[in-house]
């Protein structure tokens, strides 16, 4: 490209913008000017240029393509294949791509995949480009299979100094579960990008996801290192330290990315943040954090719920513990059985204080209401345990409630 004729033709081009005049561009030069909009993305004057280019060249095949490659990123994939098909163009990269994609997108996969094959015999040089597009494509399709994941693998064996390929591989595997072997071929990505940070991070996650704490930590620890450590990191860091019992730091990490919106994000930082006090018996900072979670935000999760009436407990606010009880058994589904669940989970977590004043709750209901209340194994169970049919010795909790309701019949 000589940089002194694009920029006397974009000065052109933008002179007559200004002025409103007619103006003319041979179709060369027009395909000049594209090239550079596609570059700094600005496809506003892209669009204009382009159907002004096909009004004064309308036949011309180079125009044409560029007029697919605007249909295919408006997704358009039909039409843009059409023009790409009629082009006449054979062994060239940009049509290639163009159907390649378009097969792609329409789910005409086993064509999509003939023109990598077509390429690889006869030899094309552009076998390498078309393999990359395509891995891509397969990565980003919520339906990739076991086939395409092999043929990543075969992609990234035939040329294995692509790191593109390397780097959708690693994808590939660590959508699979492969985790070990994901991290193997991240460390062989980092060998050839030593100070890559996205690549320090993926690394960090795959130890985390393999549930190498330490290790995810260390990674995350050079991450920082190769460049500004964002949210997503901090975030990641601070759960590895939550997982690994290391609570102090891990409320470091996420005091730090802490902020006052009321999204999905920062709701699930400031649950694991309070999670975090209550761990190292910070009760005070916790009943703060559940407070504004319970009360203050749109997400509603029961088990912040009982976490903050817990909090209530052991900071001597009995009052505001016992209020948030019944929205916690509407959040779970509603209903006297619901109050058990929550009953027998305190006692499982040893928050005997809370159970008991869920039981008090129950007992006042079945006073009214005469019910009696089936046994359940945890609080996923949708049904009564074998032990409200009488087939098994009833649970811990279930003993409990009835202990509680065989005293208030003897006192009365």
């Amino acid at each position: 490209m000589n940089p002194y004729l694009l920029s006397k033709l974009l000065r052109r081009y933008f002179e007559a913008g200004k002025t409103g005049a007619d103006i003319y561009f041979d179709a060369d030069e027009i395909l000049l000017i594209l090239g550079k909009f596609e570059q700094i993305e600005d496809y506003v004057n892209y669009n204009d240029l382009l159907q002004l280019g096909l009004r004064l060249h309308p036949g011309n095949i180079g125009l044409q393509v560029k007029k697919s490659q605007q249909l295919l990123r408006s997704k358009e994939y039909r039409e843009a294949l059409d023009i790409a098909e009629t082009s006449g163009l054979v062994n060239d990269l940009e049509v290639g791509l163009i159907k390649l994609e378009c097969y792609y997108k329409l789910k005409q996969y086993d064509r999509a995949r003939a023109i990598v094959e077509e390429a690889l015999a006869m030899g094309s040089d552009f076998v390498e480009d078309f393999c990359e597009q395509l891995a891509i494509l397969m990565n980003d399709n919520d339906r990739s299979t076991p086939s395409e994941r092999e043929f990543i693998r075969k992609a990234t064996l035939l040329f294995p100094d692509n790191m593109t390929l390397k780097d959708e591989y690693c994808f590939s595997l660590e959508t699979d579960g492969k985790y070990d072997e994901a991290i193997r071929v991240c460390n062989e990505i980092l060998d050839a990008e030593p100070y890559s940070y996205d690549d320090w991070l993926v690394l960090g996650r795959l130890h985390s996801l393999n549930e190498s704490y330490g290790d995810a930590i260390y990674a995350f620890d050079i991450a920082a290192v190769c460049g500004e450590p964002d949210a997503e990191l901090i975030a990641m860091k601070a759960f590895c330290y939550y997982m690994n019992e290391n609570y102090e730091k891990a409320i470091d990490d996420y005091c730090n990315i802490l902020t006052d919106e009321d999204n999905e994000t920062n709701y699930r930082i400031s649950s694991l943040l309070s999670d975090c006090y209550t761990r190292v018996d910070k009760y005070e900072e916790a009943y703060r954090i559940l407070k504004a979670l319970v009360f203050g935000s749109s997400i509603k999760d029961p088990y912040n719920n009982i976490s903050f009436a817990r909090c209530c407990l052991k900071t001597d606010r009995k009052a505001e513990a016992l209020p948030v009880l019944q929205p916690t058994a509407e959040l779970f589904g509603g209903g006297m059985r619901i109050f058990t669940l929550l009953a027998y989970s305190c006692l499982e977590n040893e928050m005997d204080d809370l159970a008991l004043m869920i039981l008090e709750q129950i007992l006042t209901h079945l006073d009214k209401h005469h019910e009696e209340i089936p046994a359940y194994d945890s609080l996923s169970d949708r049904e009564p345990s074998a032990a409200a049919n009488g087939q098994a010795k009833p649970l811990p909790g279930t003993d409990l409630i009835r202990k509680f309701l065989n005293r208030r019949e003897n006192r009365n």
